[in-house]
C-alpha cells in the first residue's frame, strides 16, 4: 500500500492526530502519498461530535499546509474532505471545492423530502425502504461527478444485515451506475474495526461484506483500498495489513495511486 486518501484527524472530533503525525507515520511506511479528509463541514447537519464547524475549516487546512511544508519532497500529501451528498445544495459543493484538492463521498446519512432536519443514519437501516432510498442518493452522487471516489458503498449493510433479494437489487441498482458513470469504489478497512455479523458465507465485518463486492467484481467497478484511520497509529497498522491481502485476494479492478 503506497497511498492511503481516507483519513481522518482531530479536526472531525472522533479522532485523533494532526495532519503532520499522520504524514510522518506516512513517511515510515513508506507511502508517496497521503490525502487528509476529514468530514466535511455542513451548518445543515449538527452532528459536532463527528464534524467540524464550518469556522474551523480554515484551520484545518492551515494545519495540511504546515504538514505539506514540513514534508517537501518526502511524500505529496493532499487536501481533501468526505461529504454526504444531498440534492440542491450545488453552492455548498461548489464552495468547498474551490478549497480543496479532491473530495470523497461518504453516505452517512439519507433524507425524506430533502428535510435536512431529520437525518437517518446509514449505519442503522433496517427496513427495505430504506436500503432503497440509500441507493437513490448513492445514484445522485455518482451522477454528480463530484468525488474522486465513494466511500463504504456497502455501508447500508451495516444494519440490513441479509443478504437478500432487496439487497440484491439495491446493490445492482447501484452498480449499474457505477459502470455508467465509471466510478470508483473504496474497500474500507475500518469496517473491520466496528465489529462483525454472522452471514451465511460465516462471520464477516459490518462492512466490507463480501457478497457486495463480488458484484462489484462482475460489474468490472473500479475500486481502491482506504484505511479509513482515526489514529496515526491506524494507518498501517496489522489490522490493515489483513485487510490488504483480502482485498488483493479479490483481484478487484484496483486503481492504485490516484495522482491529482
Amino acid at each position: 500500500m503506497k497511498a492511503n486518501y481516507h483519513t481522518h484527524t482531530h479536526f472531525c472530533g472522533h479522532a485523533g492526530g494532526t495532519a503532520i503525525e499522520y504524514a510522518e507515520e506516512a513517511i515510515k511506511h513508506n507511502f508517496k502519498i497521503l490525502g487528509i479528509s476529514d468530514h466535511a463541514p455542513n451548518d445543515n447537519v449538527h452532528d459536532y461530535h463527528v464534524r467540524m464547524k464550518m469556522e474551523r475549516l480554515e484551520e484545518y487546512l492551515k494545519d495540511i499546509e504546515i504538514a505539506q511544508d514540513k514534508t517537501k519532497g518526502k511524500i505529496i500529501i493532499y487536501k481533501g474532505l468526505e461529504v454526504e451528498y444531498f440534492d440542491k445544495h450545488e453552492e455548498y459543493y461548489n464552495n468547498l471545492e474551490q478549497k480543496v484538492d479532491y473530495m470523497i463521498h461518504g453516505q452517512h446519512y439519507v433524507i425524506r423530502n430533502n428535510d435536512l432536519s431529520k437525518l437517518i443514519s446509514s449505519f442503522d437501516l433496517r427496513r427495505k425502504e430504506d436500503i432503497h432510498l440509500y441507493a437513490d442518493f448513492m445514484i445522485s452522487a455518482m451522477k454528480s461527478k463530484r468525488f474522486l471516489f465513494h466511500a463504504h458503498p456497502d455501508l447500508f449493510m451495516c444494519g440490513y444485515k441479509n443478504w437478500d433479494k432487496d439487497a440484491i437489487e439495491v446493490t445492482k441498482k447501484i452498480l449499474e451506475v457505477a459502470k455508467e458513470t465509471d466510478a470508483i469504489f473504496e474497500y474500507n478497512a475500518n469496517g473491520n474495526r466496528r465489529g462483525r455479523v454472522m452471514t451465511p458465507l460465516g462471520e464477516q465485518p459490518l462492512y466490507p461484506r463480501i457478497e457486495f463486492w463480488d458484484l462489484v467484481k462482475e460489474y468490472g467497478i473500479r475500486t481502491i483500498l482506504s484505511s479509513d484511520c482515526h489514529q496515526p497509529f491506524l494507518l498501517y497498522d496489522d489490522t490493515m495489513k489483513e485487510v490488504e491481502e483480502v482485498y488483493n485476494n479479490l483481484k478487484l479492478k484496483d486503481v492504485g495511486i490516484i495522482e491529482l
